[in-house]
């Protein structure tokens, strides 16, 4: 996880072992939370394999 407050990267700040903060001066700032899962890049490689998988089945079996 990347976050940028005001074009600067923050250290995110874990709250109950579940939640993501980050600690702030008072007034207005830009933030902006990068996020990518874990396992997002495996689960599309698996779903692509399988649409393929699936359409030499269905172009096998006419």
């Amino acid at each position: 996880m990347i976050i940028k407050v005001d074009n600067k990267k923050v250290k995110p700040v874990i709250i109950m072992n579940s939640f993501v903060g980050i600690n702030l001066p008072k007034g207005k700032h830009k933030i902006i939370i990068d996020y990518i899962p874990r396992g997002l890049m495996p689960g599309i490689a698996l779903s692509i394999t399988s649409l393929f998988l699936f359409f030499l089945y269905i172009i096998k079996n006419k």
